[in-house]
């Protein structure tokens, strides 16, 4: 998702909820897209960054916490890829630990050679 800035869009039967950069360009973008029937269960939306929002859903007994990443690729600098893994480790830490976390997205990783 290369949306700059932070809203939902209702479209036909789905939310988009997106979270962008605000410095105008169209670069990273993390969103969710959810059905209206399942709507009603979305609790809240928080928008992180351009590469971190999270998404909070209610369950039957237990909340539901999906963190959404788009994590910096091997090539970019250190301090960027450090600021990243330590947001997503506060954002981690924040949420009350009997919600169920679930960290999803495309964290960049490389297996192998």
């Amino acid at each position: 998702m290369r949306w700059a800035g932070t809203s939902n869009v209702k479209s036909d039967n789905l939310t988009l909820f997106y979270s962008g950069p605000n410095n105008g360009k169209h670069e990273n973008g993390v969103d969710y897209v959810i059905k209206d029937s399942l709507i009603n269960q979305v609790k809240k939306f928080e928008p992180v960054n351009d590469r971190l929002c999270h998404l909070t859903i209610i369950g039957k007994i237990f909340d539901i916490v999906l963190i959404n990443c788009y994590a910096p690729t091997e090539s970019v600098d250190e301090d960027l890829k450090d600021a990243f893994y330590e947001t997503l480790e506060r954002i981690f830490n924040c949420i009350p630990a009997y919600y169920i976390k679930i960290v999803l997205g495309d964290m960049n990783t490389q297996v192998g050679r």
